[in-house]
């Protein structure tokens, strides 16, 4: 399944990135490596993680899934006709902050 990414969730990526690699080239390098990890199990089985999207329509179908070693979640949606996205529409979420990207 082809992966979308939503253009402002590609910046929070390539910010988060930079920001651990700041700190360590290793670590940065672990954040690509565990993000692409996560995505890889995403688009093979979209429907593994249930449902998280916010109650309503813009958030039907939304489902979400925890990066292990970073405070990130990915938010994706797997369908475009139920969902009304791309298919595997992937926002980056990280919860420590606070901010959802989309």
């Amino acid at each position: 399944m082809k992966i979308v990414y939503l253009t402002v969730a590609r910046e929070e990526i390539r910010e988060a990135a930079e920001y651990y690699a700041a700190i360590s080239p290793e670590l940065g390098n672990a954040f690509k490596r565990e993000l692409r990890q996560l995505l890889r199990r995403v688009s093979v089985m979209p429907l593994a993680w249930p449902p998280g999207g916010a109650s309503g329509a813009s958030g039907a179908g939304l489902r979400k899934c925890l990066l292990s070693r970073f405070p990130y979640m990915v938010i994706y949606a797997p369908c475009r006709v139920k969902c009304g996205f791309s298919p595997l529409d992937i926002s980056i979420d990280n919860p420590v902050t606070g901010g959802i990207v989309w």
